[in-house]
C-alpha cells in the first residue's frame, strides 16, 4: 500500500523521473527510496492513485473482557490458559495474549505454591525400575 513516505516526496521523485529521463533505479538512490517503493509509485500513477492513502484498519473488539479477566485470575490463581479459555469461550492463545496485554504474568510465587502442596496430597510416580 501507499503510505509511509509524503505525498510531497512522491510528486518531488514522480517530477525528477518525468524531467530527467533516468531510470528507475536511479531516481530512488537520488531520493533515497527503495527500488520496489519507487516503482509501486510509477504504478499507481498509471491508475492515477498514488497520492491515496488507505484508512487505518479498524481493530476487532476485544473478546475478553479485562476486568472480567482480572477478577477470574485474581479468583482462580493457579487456573491454566485452558480452563479459562472454557470460561471465557477463547482460544488458550486468546488468553495469553490478553494475559501479555495487561501485563498478568503466571509465575508462580512461594505462598501460592505452599497453599497448593497444603490443599492436595500428591501421589509418588513409579520409576521405571519399579513397573518392571
Amino acid at each position: 500500500m501507499t503510505y509511509g513516505y509524503s505525498d510531497d516526496l512522491r510528486e518531488k521523485a514522480l517530477k525528477y523521473y518525468d524531467a530527467s529521463r533516468r531510470s528507475q533505479s536511479e531516481v530512488s538512490e537520488v531520493f533515497g527510496v527503495h527500488l520496489r517503493t519507487f516503482a509501486e509509485w510509477v504504478k499507481l500513477r498509471k491508475r492515477g492513485d498514488y497520492r491515496r492513502r488507505p484508512q487505518q484498519k479498524k481493530r476487532a473488539p476485544l473478546k475478553i473482557d479485562s476486568a472480567a479477566l482480572k477478577a477470574y485470575i485474581e479468583a482462580h490463581p493457579d487456573a491454566y490458559f485452558r480452563e479459562i479459555a472454557v470460561v471465557f469461550k477463547v482460544s488458550d492463545v486468546g488468553i495469553l495474549k490478553a494475559c501479555r496485554r495487561l501485563g498478568i504474568t503466571r509465575k508462580k510465587n512461594a505462598a501460592l505454591r505452599r497453599t497448593r502442596r497444603s490443599g492436595t496430597r500428591h501421589v509418588q510416580r513409579r520409576s521405571r525400575a519399579d513397573s518392571a
